[in-house]
C-alpha cells in the first residue's frame, strides 16, 4: 500500500526526536545487533522499518509484549530497497524507546527482530505476513558491550479463530474501500445467528452491531457472547465487524486518509447482512461499542440517524474536542505535553494516580510507527500533508497544537456536530441515544461526555447520558443485559425484571 512507502518520508524527523532516545555516545562502537532476512522470505526489496525489541521478561516473545504500559526497549532502523541479505546493524546511536541500547545494564535479555509487511494490520510484527526472528538471548557484558545476529526466519500466520457456537466469520469484499485503496479490500465480520434461524424462512430478526475498542477486531465477542445472554441473543443477529486498518482503528468514519469506512458500513455491510441473513432493517438495527468502539457507535448513530434504531455507547473516546483527554484543542496555545501550569499531561491513571504521560506515549508511538492510538486519531480526522500522510495535530517534539489542523478535525467533534445539525437530525435521534461514561475513566474521557450531556440537555434531547461515579474505563455493569432485553423483549433477569 502507498502508506508503507510514504512512511519513510518522515523517518528523518523520527530519528531527530531527541526525547524518544537517550543517546549513549560513549558506548563502545562494537556493540550492535545485526538483522538479516532468511532465504527467500523477502519476495521483493523492502522499504520500511526494521525493529528490534529487547526485554528482560522471557515469559513472552518481545514483539508481543505491551506497548502502552511499561513497554520493553524497542530500537529501529529505516531501510530502503533492502534485500535482506546485507545485515542491518542497530546500535546505541539508533532511535529507540524507552531509552536506548546503550542504557542496557549488564545481564541477559531476550531480543527479537521484526518487520511490517501486512498492508492492513496496525501492529508491527504481529500482522499476518510480517517477518520476525526467534527470540534470542542477548548478553550484555559487564563493560556494557554486546554483539548479536538475528535472522528474520518466521512469517506471522493468520491467527485461527475458534469461533463460539452459532458464530461464523465472513470476509466481506468492499467496493468502496477497494476503490479507495486501488486494490481488493475486504473486512472480516463475525456473525452470531439466532438459534432458530433458517435460510429458507422469511422471518426477520433485529440486528445489533458491536464495535470493539482500540486493538479489537472481529473476534472481540466476549462482551456479549456469554451463556447468560444466550436467551436474548437467540432472538437477534449479532454482528462484530473488524474495525482495524493500517493506521489503527477506523472508528467507521469516512476519512481522506483511511477511506470511506462509515459509508461502507451503512451502504455495504448493513444491507448485505439484511439481505443475506434476514435482518429487519433500520427500524430494528442497533449499534453499540466500547472505547474507540463507543465513539464509533455514537458517530454512526449521529452521522446516519435514520440508519439505526438506537445506540448504546460505552466509555467513548473524546466526543468533544474542548476536552480531548483534558486538552482543549480549540484554546489558543494548547499543548499536548504540558498543561497551563507547565506540568506534564497524564494520559492514563489508576486509583487516582497518573501511570502514563502524553509525551512519553507519543515518543513510543513515534518508534512503533503508524497504528498507535494518537496517530490513529490523526489518520481519521486530519487532512493529508504534502507527502500524502495524515497531518499532525501537534508538534511531536514540543507538543504545540496546530490550530489550522484543529479546524480540519471539527467535522468529527460529535458535540459540535450535534449542535450545528440538531434542527435536521434531532427528530431522527429521538429515543435513540444512550451513553455511559466512567466517572474516573482510566484515560480521562469523562470530561468530554459531560460536555455532551450539557449540550443534549440544552437542546431538549431525551438522550440518556450517565457518568457513573468511580467507574474506570469499562462498561457500566448490567447495562449490556438491559440493552439485549430492550432489543429482543427477552428478560435476562430471574425475576423477570420485577
Amino acid at each position: 500500500m502507498r502508506h508503507v512507502t510514504s512512511f519513510l518520508m518522515i523517518s528523518g524527523a523520527v530519528i531527530a526526536l531527541a526525547g524518544c532516545a537517550e543517546r549513549a555516545s560513549d558506548a563502545p562502537a562494537k556493540s550492535h545487533i545485526d538483522v538479516t532476512a532468511a532465504g527467500d522470505l523477502l519476495t521483493a526489496p523492502y522499504t520500511g522499518r526494521v525493529y528490534v525489541t529487547v526485554s528482560a521478561d522471557a515469559s513472552r516473545e518481545p514483539r508481543l509484549q505491551s506497548r502502552w504500559f511499561n513497554p520493553p526497549l524497542t530500537v529501529i532502523e529505516d531501510v530502503e530497497n533492502w534485500s535482506g541479505s546485507k545485515p542491518v546493524s542497530l546500535d546505541t546511536d539508533d532511535a529507540a524507546h524507552p531509552g536506548s541500547l546503550g542504557d542496557l545494564e549488564p545481564g541477559t535479555y531476550q531480543a527479537q527482530a521484526y518487520i511490517r509487511l501486512s498492508p492492513t494490520s496496525p501492529d508491527a510484527g504481529r500482522g499476518a505476513g510480517d517477518l520476525y526472528s526467534e527470540p534470542t538471548e542477548l548478553v550484555v557484558a559487564e563493560d556494557g558491550t554486546f554483539d548479536l545476529d538475528l535472522s528474520l526466519s518466521k512469517v506471522v500466520e493468520e491467527e485461527a479463530f475458534d469461533a463460539p457456537d452459532q458464530v461464523s466469520v465472513i470476509n466481506l469484499p468492499s467496493n468502496l474501500l477497494s476503490a479507495f485503496h486501488g486494490e481488493d479490500y475486504a473486512v472480516d465480520v463475525s456473525i452470531r445467528l439466532p438459534k432458530d434461524w433458517s435460510a429458507d424462512s422469511e422471518e426477520t430478526w433485529p440486528v445489533l452491531y458491536y464495535i470493539g475498542g482500540f486493538g479489537s477486531d472481529h473476534t472481540a465477542l466476549s462482551f456479549l457472547v456469554r451463556d447468560e445472554f444466550a436467551p436474548a441473543l437467540d432472538e437477534m443477529i449479532l454482528i462484530v465487524p473488524n474495525a482495524l486498518n493500517y493506521w489503527g482503528h477506523s472508528v467507521f468514519a469516512d476519512s481522506v486518509n483511511t477511506g470511506p469506512w462509515g459509508e461502507m458500513f451503512v451502504s455495504e455491510l448493513a444491507p448485505y447482512i439484511d439481505a443475506t441473513y434476514h435482518g429487519a432493517g433500520p427500524d430494528e438495527r442497533y449499534v453499540t461499542g466500547i472505547s474507540s468502539g463507543g465513539w464509533s457507535s455514537l458517530w454512526l448513530q449521529v452521522e446516519y440517524p435514520e440508519a439505526f434504531a438506537g445506540v448504546w455507547s460505552f466509555v467513548p473516546d473524546p466526543v468533544d474536542f474542548r476536552d480531548f483527554q483534558q486538552i482543549d484543542l480549540y484554546a489558543e496555545g494548547s499543548n499536548m505535553f504540558t498543561d497551563e501550569q507547565g506540568h506534564p499531561r497524564p494520559l492514563a491513571r489508576q486509583n487516582g494516580e497518573a501511570i502514563l504521560f502524553y509525551e512519553d506515549f507519543v515518543n513510543a508511538e513515534t518508534i512503533y510507527g503508524p497504528g498507535g492510538q494518537i496517530r490513529s486519531f490523526e489518520a481519521v480526522f486530519s487532512h493529508q500533508d504534502q507527502d500524502g500522510l495524515p497531518q499532525r495535530i501537534f508538534d511531536p517534539k514540543t507538543g504545540e497544537v496546530f490550530t489550522d489542523v484543529v479546524e480540519d478535525w471539527k467535522p468529527y467533534d460529535i458535540n459540535l456536530k450535534i449542535q450545528e445539525e440538531w434542527d435536521t437530525i434531532g427528530p431522527a435521534l429521538e429515543g435513540k441515544i444512550r451513553i455511559y461514561a466512567g466517572g474516573e475513566d482510566t484515560f480521562y474521557l469523562e470530561g468530554a461526555t459531560e460536555l455532551l450531556a450539557v449540550t443534549l440537555e440544552e437542546l431538549g434531547s431525551d438522550a440518556h447520558v450517565e457518568i457513573v461515579p468511580g467507574l474506570p474505563h469499562r462498561p457500566k455493569p448490567g447495562v449490556a443485559a438491559e440493552m439485549l432485553e430492550e432489543i429482543t423483549g427477552v428478560s435476562l433477569r430471574p425475576d423477570g425484571g420485577e
